[in-house]
């Protein structure tokens, strides 16, 4: 029969494949798969226990040193409570401290005021004991202790205001010659630059040779009285003087008579050179 032929669809049968696991292995792989997954598990549970015992641990440290250490909600009324009764005592006490801007200024304007006031009354009363002259010579004078009081720091508030008016004329005139100071070595510097400038026209050379350049003289500079800035001046000067030097030296001389000359040698050179080649 195995000869036989068989008719309709014929399907093919699939390959076995050669490289493809067997059941058996597959088998071993899953134990062993299962077997890591649960040592994991286990060790994740043991870190987590752990855990909730080091938690547990320093909370009930945390309530031995503060019983209400977790009562949030108690302690932040309590904080509030406090913090508002802070806010009204420290409202209280801008309302009792509480005064106008310019009131010192007022009240000290109006003390001066009161002084000036009775000085004038005191000036009148001693004008009238004048012109009473010896009239109640021979009547007892009574003083009370409270005018007694009240001339003595009148006479100590004039002291304070002759010594401060004294103190402020010695800083206006300590201001006033700082000013006068200033002046003057201003004026002292000007003077020096215009003599500077004098001598050093003067002690120039008129006519300097290829070899050698012009010099200043510096023995007769004017030195100034007062003069703050000397040094720095004489440094820039020497600079300015050095600069002014060497422009004068390099400055080309194109006057009339020096173009006069060269036009003529000019002249003479060609001539010359005209017979030499026709003789």
């Amino acid at each position: 029969m195995s000869g036989e032929k068989k008719y309709g669809l014929q399907l093919p049968k699939s390959k076995r494949n050669v490289f493809q696991d067997d059941d058996e292995f597959k088998e071993d792989d899953n134990d062993e798969n299962k077997d890591g997954y649960i040592d994991y598990v286990k060790q994740q549970q043991q870190q987590q226990q752990k855990l909730n015992t080091k938690v547990e641990r320093q909370h009930n440290e945390a309530l031995l040193d503060d019983p209400t250490a977790f009562e949030y909600d108690s302690v932040f009324d309590s904080i509030k409570k406090e913090k508002d009764k802070k806010l009204q005592i420290k409202q209280q006490q801008q309302l009792n401290n509480r005064e106008s801007k310019y009131i010192s200024s007022l009240m000290e304007q109006s003390n001066l005021k009161k002084k000036q006031f009775e000085k004038v009354k005191e000036n009148q009363i001693q004008k009238e004991r004048e012109l009473e002259g010896d009239k109640f010579k021979d009547k007892d004078v009574y003083v009370t202790q409270a005018y007694k009081k009240k001339l003595e720091n009148d006479r100590l508030e004039k002291e304070k205001q002759q010594k401060e008016e004294a103190d402020e004329q010695i800083k206006k005139k300590d201001f006033s010659s700082f000013h006068k100071n200033l002046y003057s070595s201003i004026h002292d510097q000007d003077n020096y630059n215009n003599n500077n400038k004098k001598q050093s026209t003067s002690t120039l050379t008129t006519t300097p040779t290829s070899n050698t350049k012009p010099t200043i003289s510096n023995n007769n500079f004017a030195k100034p009285r007062t003069n703050y800035y000397q040094a720095q001046y004489e440094n820039k000067k020497v600079v300015n003087d050095k600069k002014d030097e060497y422009e004068r030296y390099n400055t080309r001389r194109n006057d009339e008579n020096l173009i006069q000359a060269a036009r003529e040698r000019y002249f003479e050179r060609k001539k010359n050179n005209s017979e030499k080649v026709c003789p």
